[in-house]
């Protein structure tokens, strides 16, 4: 996937080492203003900020109802409503808002 641009969602790691869903307000080479879907506007340097795909297979986390926090995968992106179908992997799926998903920081 190419870089994010201005406009464009991407993948931004937040204080708490997940990555949320932003948009990206700017960029320069030493960081990316993004302002995270579920609010907050923050500077983060470049490394942290990659580009979403929402690819089919791809693996996001969300708060499962009734399970709690999980690990989907993706079956389907709606761009134009922000939304996310997954599975989880059991024979369920589920749409979740974009702001409800997010990547797990990577394992030490």
């Amino acid at each position: 996937l190419a870089p994010p641009t201005v406009g464009s969602l991407a993948w931004a790691r937040s204080i708490d080492g997940r990555c949320y869903v932003a948009e990206v307000l700017a960029t320069t080479p030493e960081s990316t203003q993004v302002r995270f879907l579920r609010g907050g506007e923050h500077a983060i340097p470049t490394e942290g900020v990659r580009p979403c795909g929402f690819l089919p297979g791809e693996r996001v986390s969300c708060d499962w109802p009734m399970w709690g926090p999980w690990t989907g995968t993706v079956v389907a992106y709606t761009p134009e409503r922000q939304r996310i179908k997954l599975s989880d992997g059991w024979g369920s799926t589920r749409t979740f808002r974009l702001s409800e998903v997010w990547l797990a920081p990577a394992a030490a």
